[in-house]
């Protein structure tokens, strides 16, 4: 069961953080914790929810997130093997400028749901995944940055594991947080987060 095997993950790092595990340090465990249950996760179907419902309102922004992440990784690589570059660096500006749409996506969950969640005793997501959301946030400043200096080889890294830490995000988001959120909260809850968007 996709709920049972997102809330162990999700008592398990809230447990760490109990035992004075600093939060940072569960960040970097949370991705060792989806890896061991990874095969598992990817036996369950996508959620499928109706239009309006704010979890597929999320799913949806996940799809076009992981395109563009993906646009991302591509065009880190070309730049970094030398392809092309001066036109590569204009198409990743252009990707970049689409992901900005990501922030919203963040602060929907931080604004929204993560403080209902927390209502019902579940804090893991909130503070893990925030501080994932801040990572992301960092990296893409970097990666703008790099772009704007023309930087090949900052680029290419910053850009890199940027794609791939909002890749991961998405697989968790999809996986983990919706499942457990949608056992979680009520559906005067969901209207309330629906509302609040």
């Amino acid at each position: 069961d996709i709920v049972v095997l997102s809330q162990d993950i999700l008592t398990m790092e809230e447990d760490l953080i109990r035992g004075g595990l600093p939060v940072s340090e569960v960040q970097r465990l949370c991705d060792v914790h989806v890896g061991a249950f990874k095969p598992a996760l990817d036996e369950h179907a996508e959620l499928e929810m109706p239009a309006g419902h704010p979890v597929h309102t999320y799913m949806e922004a996940n799809k076009v997130i992981a395109t563009l992440a993906n646009q991302l990784g591509g065009v880190a690589r070309a730049i970094g093997a030398g392809e092309n570059v001066a036109e590569n660096f204009i198409g990743a500006e252009h990707v970049l400028h689409a992901l900005g749409g990501l922030e919203n996506h963040y602060q929907r969950k931080e604004n929204q749901l993560f403080p209902i969640l927390e209502r019902h005793g579940v804090t893991g997501p909130s503070q893990v995944m925030w501080g994932v959301h801040d990572q992301i946030r960092t990296a893409m400043k970097e990666t703008r940055d790099a772009i704007d200096e023309r930087d090949v080889d900052a680029f290419s890294a910053t850009a890199t594991a940027l794609a791939r830490d909002i890749v991961e995000m998405v697989y968790k988001e999809n996986k983990i947080l919706f499942p457990l959120s949608l056992e979680t909260l009520t559906e005067t809850e969901w209207g309330e987060v629906r509302r609040g968007e």
